[in-house]
C-alpha cells in the first residue's frame, strides 16, 4: 500500500513451520467427523450468506479439529473460514481496543489432541475498500493460473473497468484460470482519515494489513 501520510501498515501474514506453530500448516484443517456442512447455521452456509454483510444467524463452529502436531497459539491459521481468524481471549482482547473494521466475534470450539481449548473465539472481519482505491497510479496484472505472475502489466482505471476487462479475460482465455491482480494499490488520502488498526482491501487483494499501533 503506497501512503504518503504518517501511518506506516504492515502485512499480517500467517506463521508456518515456527517453533511457536508447529510443522503443521494450516494449524486447523478441519472440522469435527459429522458435521453436517449443509445445514442452515453450518460455518459453510453462514459464510455464503455473509457476501451481503453479517447474517442474522450464530454460525455453528461445533468444532474446529487442531492437528496434533500442530501448537496452540493466541492466532491460529486455518483452512475453513476466510476472512477472519480464531483467536484466544488475550488476542481479542487486544483486537478489541484497537479500530477494526465492521467485525463480530463468535466463541469456538477448537479441538487439539481430544481435548477442548478454552476461550476461544473466530473474529470475522468484513470490510471492501475497494472504492478507495485510486487506480490509476496503482498497478495491475494479469494472473493466469494459481499464484502465477506473468509480468503482463494491465491499465485498470477504475472499479468497473477492472470488472470489464476481467470479464474479457475469462472469454478470452476460457480454458484457463485468469484474473487481474493488484501489485502495487495507491489509497485516496480520505481512507487515512479512518485511521484503521486492521483492514482488508478486499476483491483483487486478500491481505490483511495492520497498523503501527496494532503491530
Amino acid at each position: 500500500i503506497n501512503n504518503l501520510f504518517t501511518m506506516s501498515y504492515y502485512i499480517l501474514a500467517p506463521a508456518c513451520d515456527t517453533p511457536e506453530t508447529g510443522h503443521v500448516f494450516p494449524q486447523i484443517q478441519k472440522l469435527k467427523p459429522g458435521y453436517d456442512d449443509k445445514k442452515p447455521d453450518s460455518i459453510y452456509s453462514y459464510l455464503k450468506k455473509s457476501i451481503n454483510g453479517f447474517p442474522d444467524e450464530v454460525p455453528d463452529l461445533d468444532s474446529f479439529i487442531m492437528h496434533g502436531y500442530a501448537k496452540p497459539t493466541d492466532l491460529v491459521s486455518n483452512a475453513i473460514t476466510t476472512p477472519g481468524f480464531f483467536i484466544n481471549q488475550k488476542a481479542k482482547s487486544i483486537f478489541e481496543n484497537h479500530n477494526l473494521v465492521p467485525h463480530r466475534f463468535y466463541p469456538a470450539m477448537v479441538i487439539h489432541k481430544k481435548k477442548l481449548l478454552d476461550n476461544y473465539f473466530w473474529a470475522h472481519m468484513i470490510g471492501d475498500f475497494t472504492d478507495c482505491i485510486d487506480y490509476p497510479n496503482s498497478s495491475f496484472f494479469i494472473r493466469r493460473k494459481f499464484f502465477t505472475d506473468t509480468g503482463d502489466g494491465i491499465k485498470v482505471d477504475s472499479l468497473q473497468d477492472y470488472f470489464e476487462k476481467r470479464k474479457q479475460l475469462k472469454l478470452d482465455n476460457p480454458e484457463i484460470y485468469v484474473t487481474i491482480s493488484a501489485k502495487k494499490i495507491c489509497l485516496y488520502p480520505a481512507f487515512f482519515d479512518k485511521k484503521l488498526d486492521l483492514f482488508e482491501i478486499g476483491l483483487f487483494d486478500a491481505n490483511f494489513y495492520i497498523s503501527q499501533r496494532l503491530r
